[in-house]
């Protein structure tokens, strides 16, 4: 198959804002000549419909790089910010409209389950909804720590009003996560994770980072997960050669998971 259109990072997506680590996720869903059956015959997560994720565009965001962030740091200098922006839901509004403006469907916002920001995550949601321009937060989880079931179960309590927000994006109804730092921890305890939240507030669609994943990696965790993203910061050979060695895989025995493919390089990591 051919691969859909790239959208090429430029200075224009220096815009959006500090908060965005600038690079683009082209949300592609791989088709294969691998037998449907013999592909899912030991997969654990239940076939949905993945349709309307294809060819969406993403922006990683965290909390701690705002687009408001003062850009001196305590090097002292002038703060050379291309424009400017207001605090809480108000920025998050313009933030809604610089993303329309190049296509982009959302951002996958960051925050560790034991470490999470609440707030910021209350703020996007009220600033892309004041925006009215159907721009989407996925909730882009670290799973740090030893208590990730407890800890992941007490963030989505806290943020169960959240979960039925008209902005956040969904799946087939279902409410889509990206997880950070997941392979640390055995696919047998992430499954752990899914069990606990999902007996609680229902299906939810869990993607992996495979930032730097290799095919046997991708081999031990993709039963227990619905697919792939990718937290993304390399040149344009590293990507090359990830690239060359993962989509053969996911194409040839997991052409029915997700795989968002990470379109940027060094020059726009945290632009």
């Amino acid at each position: 198959m051919t691969m859909p259109g790239i959208v090429c990072c430029r200075n224009g997506l220096y815009a959006v804002g500090c908060a965005l680590i600038a690079w683009l996720m082209l949300s592609i869903m791989l088709t294969g000549s691998v037998n449907a059956a013999d592909i899912q015959k030991n997969d654990f997560r239940l076939s949905f419909n993945k349709s309307g994720h294809w060819q969406t565009a993403w922006v990683h965001a965290n909390p701690w790089w705002p687009p408001n962030k003062d850009r001196r740091e305590s090097l002292g200098g002038p703060d050379v910010a291309m424009r400017r922006y207001p605090g809480g839901a108000a920025m998050w509004c313009e933030v809604a409209k610089e993303l329309e403006v190049y296509g982009i469907n959302g951002i996958q916002l960051e925050s560790s389950v034991n470490a999470p920001y609440y707030n910021v995550f209350r703020a996007v949601f009220e600033g892309f909804q004041a925006a009215g321009n159907q721009r989407k937060v996925v909730f882009f989880l670290g799973m740090h720590g030893n208590n990730i079931v407890a800890d992941t179960v007490k963030f989505f309590t806290t943020l169960q009003a959240e979960l039925s927000h008209p902005n956040l994006y969904k799946l087939d109804g279902r409410p889509v996560i990206v997880m950070y730092s997941a392979s640390g921890h055995a696919p047998e305890k992430l499954q752990e994770v899914f069990a606990a939240v999902e007996e609680k507030f229902g299906p939810m669609v869990w993607l992996m980072d495979a930032m730097n994943a290799k095919p046997d990696l991708l081999r031990r965790f993709l039963p227990y997960l619905d697919g792939i993203s990718m937290y993304a910061n390399w040149g344009s050979g590293t990507q090359q050669k990830i690239f060359s060695e993962l989509v053969p895989v996911m194409r040839q025995e997991f052409s029915h998971k997700i795989f968002e493919a990470a379109v940027q390089n060094n020059y726009f990591n945290h632009s």
